[in-house]
């Protein structure tokens, strides 16, 4: 009997699932997103780039075709699925000289995995050095028809999806090397450079409806104190993981993170502010922080006159956050315990003595070839990692420019000590896949275990301190790694088309502001790049 009904559930399970396919065109296009016009890296015409919506199980397919041009930025790409665990397809995650050689100018490839379990708000970018800086990045959000949140909303759709970033006058690579700050904060695209009258992204609502905001941080350096003027709001996700829900008036995301939130549209039908003071590196960027409208629908299409308001219920991390549908559970001692220390040395960034470098040979394909594990390179970047163990990593916060979100590919992890915090949370703590490691006298500690075998990054989100070294690698089960099957002809390919490439392969140099060798690496196995 219980068989005859684990065998029905499957099946049902298989019937809803579906293969979503979706083709990205990457290139080149001069835009004009906040009033100032320059080239930048676009999906299919656009940045951000198109929504991917899919549901939970379901296959995604997505063919990247390589048409940039512009020689100012990187001409090499990839597609990174952020907060994807990418079980059992490593191979997919989209990081080039850890999973994958990159996708070189005027070269297709087909990413190919299914989204298993997950559902909630996730996004997609390149992870090739700075690119997404410049452009490349969009939102990506599975749906669940179980949602254990529906109750609490309305509307939630393409609409209701805000996607924040900051925007720079010029490429990435003289932003990087000029630490240049930003010049406005985008919504959906859209911003205003210098109090210029630019458009900006409009979210319209009826009166007496409740809506879900999906809103993701797809900046590269900034972070984002985010509020609507007079509607409270009331957080009910954070990175994919649903939470009990939690009023407050205003919200701090880091790069990368996301968070759901409920407004609720009981305020006179009229026109508000959508407001984010953005942060790089520990100061205020000195520009408006009216960024969106909030128009009701009836109300005249005139810009807002409220006021910022001062918040009293602020979230600043995700302490006190309960994951819904998650067991209480009684302290566990760890099985792996290591301390990350974090240093600027010579201008580069340092995790315990040695700054990531990426490699010649990707990791995986080192893995692949039997590569010993104490043998891995970068030597001292890559951590090795035993099966199903229970690993706790201590990061102290106060490294220079700083606060430091760090993100970890493959899981997410409980945040068992937050910032702000010297209590250790065993039983409910947080869940999440990005996290703020805080400043002098902090000590965030997150937790994991080994369950999803590939090379993982542990890195930076602020897109400029990953470039400067600001990262490690878990080689996680490197022997079971070997055992999960045949990978797919056209990802041997990349590395052999990588070689081949005659255009594409030499920019402009990235160097970490004050130093003098590039960390600008795309060399290969075979024939390192001409720096």
């Amino acid at each position: 009997m219980l068989a005859s009904i684990w065998l029905s559930t499957f099946w049902l399970v298989l019937a809803r699932a579906e293969t979503r396919s979706y083709t990205f065109k990457v290139e080149n296009q001069v835009i004009e997103p906040d009033g100032i016009s320059r080239s930048a890296v676009v999906v299919n015409g656009q940045s951000p780039g198109p929504l991917i919506k899919a549901k939970k199980n379901d296959d995604l397919e997505v063919l990247v075709i390589n048409k940039l041009t512009d020689d100012s930025m990187p001409r090499a790409t990839s597609i990174h699925w952020h907060g994807l665990f990418m079980k059992r397809s490593a191979a997919q995650d989209g990081v080039p000289w850890v999973t994958q050689c990159p996708i070189g100018t005027g070269t297709n490839y087909t990413y190919r995995f299914n989204v298993g379990e997950q559902s909630g708000t996730y996004w997609y970018h390149s992870h090739v050095t700075t690119q997404y800086c410049d452009g490349l990045r969009g939102p990506l959000i599975i749906y669940d028809d179980d949602d254990p949140l529906k109750q609490y909303y309305d509307v939630d759709d393409e609409s209701t999806i805000l996607t924040l970033s900051e925007w720079y006058s010029e490429p990435s690579v003289h932003t990087f090397q000029q630490d240049i700050p930003p010049q406005s904060t985008l919504v959906n695209g859209l911003g205003r450079a210098y109090f210029g009258q630019h458009a900006l992204t409009q979210l319209s609502i009826a009166a007496g409806k409740r809506y879900r905001l999906r809103l993701i941080n797809a900046g590269c350096t900034s972070s984002f104190d985010v509020m609507i003027d007079r509607h409270p709001l009331a957080v009910i996700e954070i990175d994919g993981i649903a939470v009990s829900p939690r009023p407050v008036d205003s919200l701090v995301m880091y790069p990368g993170q996301r968070v759901s939130v409920v407004l609720n549209a009981n305020q006179t039908v009229g026109n508000y502010w959508i407001r984010a003071w953005a942060t790089y590196e520990g100061h205020v960027i000195d520009y408006d922080d009216s960024i969106a409208v909030l128009r009701y629908e009836g109300a005249e299409e005139t810009s807002p006159t409220t006021q910022r308001i001062n918040a009293t219920r602020i979230l600043h991390n995700e302490e006190g956050l309960v994951p819904l549908g998650v067991p209480d559970q009684p302290p566990e001692e760890p099985d792996v315990k290591l301390n990350l220390n974090f240093t600027i040395w010579e201008d580069t960034y340092v995790i315990n003595g040695q700054s990531y470098e990426p490699p010649k040979l990707p990791i995986l394909l080192q893995i692949l070839k039997g590569v010993d594990p104490k043998d891995f390179l970068p030597s001292g970047s890559i951590l090795t990692l035993p099966k199903n163990k229970l690993i706790e990593i201590s990061m102290p916060g106060g490294a220079a420019s700083g606060p430091h979100p760090f993100h970890l590919h493959g899981h997410s992890f409980q945040v068992v000590r937050g910032v702000n915090s010297t209590e250790y949370n065993y039983v409910n703590p947080p869940i999440r896949d990005v996290v703020n490691t805080g400043e002098a006298g902090d000590n965030v500690t997150i937790r994991f275990r080994t369950d999803n075998p590939g090379p993982w990054f542990l890195h930076c989100h602020v897109d400029f301190h990953l470039e400067g070294g600001l990262a490690i690698i878990f080689a996680e089960e490197p022997d079971e790694q070997r055992s999960l099957g045949e990978y797919p002809q056209e990802w041997k390919d990349l590395c052999p088309k990588w070689e081949k490439q005659k255009e594409g392969k030499r920019y402009s140099k990235m160097v970490w502001p004050g130093k003098h060798r590039s960390r600008f690496n795309f060399a290969n196995d075979t024939a390192p790049v001409d720096q």
